[in-house]
């Protein structure tokens, strides 16, 4: 491991978005291009600065935007109001979006994620006196859903999965145990309410009735833990179990012209289609805006 100072990081940064960008897009010196960047939530104003000067003084794009990460995951689906709960690495974030735009007093950040599920395969083995070079893999290769939180019929066959190495674990009802510990954060060791409780809490801090049916009826789940199979379907049972009756809620259906794994990349995808529409309409950063404004002009154009 390397440990870098920030200003390290920054280059090395450069350097790699660098070859990305001549190497992958074919950019040449004088003919850059365009970029529209998914925003995570709660970046920092000083970040926000950071990143319009880098495009603009170190990549010498002709245009930059940037955008609510949960905003673009929505515009992946075709939708502009309701409710993201993006499963990452390390946190998931909890989103509710009328017309576009992030009501950030009814937004959540939950401390776990993926990382947290690659602990406890590696425990669950250990458990059984197994132990996994690599539990990450592992994890991707057999969590699954149940189709309610009592189920056990599939958790008593055991499935033999083998890894890049050559190595095979038998995992009998581990996989069911990952998909409800996403669910319920309690059972990672975590002092929290399980998720689709900690979704309706955040849905009903909205004040207007007709608003929150809408962000109820529009649940979006994506991210890396998305591609869970079957986990969409029992978290919108646990939803709905959880809801008061003037909440139905309902999730929000991958359009069927839409690529494979769109909710794994949802943002992204959501960047593409909103960058015909921004590039064309001029609402982006011109060079000529940052060249006015300074790095600040973030904060007036992609706000």
């Amino acid at each position: 491991m390397v440990a870098l100072h920030k200003c390290h990081a920054v280059t090395l940064t450069s350097c790699c978005t660098s070859a990305l960008l001549s190497v992958q897009l074919g950019w040449q010196i004088g003919e850059e291009g365009s970029v529209i960047m998914p925003e995570p939530l709660f970046t920092p104003r000083a970040d926000r600065e950071q990143l319009t000067q880098l495009a603009f003084e170190e990549f010498n794009m002709t245009g930059f935007f940037l955008c609510d990460q949960p905003v673009l995951s929505l515009y992946s689906v075709g939708k502009i109001t309701g409710t993201v709960v993006d499963l990452g690495h390390c946190k998931t974030d909890i989103s509710v979006i009328a017309e576009g735009q992030v009501n950030y007093h009814s937004t959540k950040r939950l401390p776990y994620g993926g990382a947290d599920l690659d602990k406890l395969m590696a425990s669950l083995l250990e458990q059984r006196g197994l132990k996994c070079s690599d539990p990450q893999r592992l994890k991707e290769l057999c969590a699954r859903a149940s189709s309610l939180p009592s189920s056990s019929e599939e958790a008593a066959a055991g499935e033999v999965h083998t890894l890049p190495d050559g190595q095979s674990i038998t995992i009998a009802g581990e996989g069911q145990q990952l998909a409800q510990a996403l669910l319920n954060p309690s059972l990672l060791g975590k002092d929290l309410s399980d998720l689709p409780s900690a979704t309706v809490t955040q849905i009903m801090q909205h004040p207007d009735g007709p608003t929150r049916k809408a962000f109820a009826e529009n649940v979006l789940l994506c991210g890396g833990g998305s591609c869970i199979p079957d986990l969409g379907t029992r978290f919108v049972t646990e939803l709905q179990s959880v809801s008061p009756p003037s909440l139905q809620p309902a999730m929000c259906n991958c359009p069927d012209y839409m690529p494979e794994h769109t909710l794994k990349y949802s943002s992204w995808m959501g960047a593409a289609i909103l960058s015909k529409m921004v590039f064309q309409q001029n609402q982006h950063i011109t060079k000529l805006d940052y060249e006015e404004a300074g790095p600040m002009v973030v904060h007036k154009k992609c706000c």
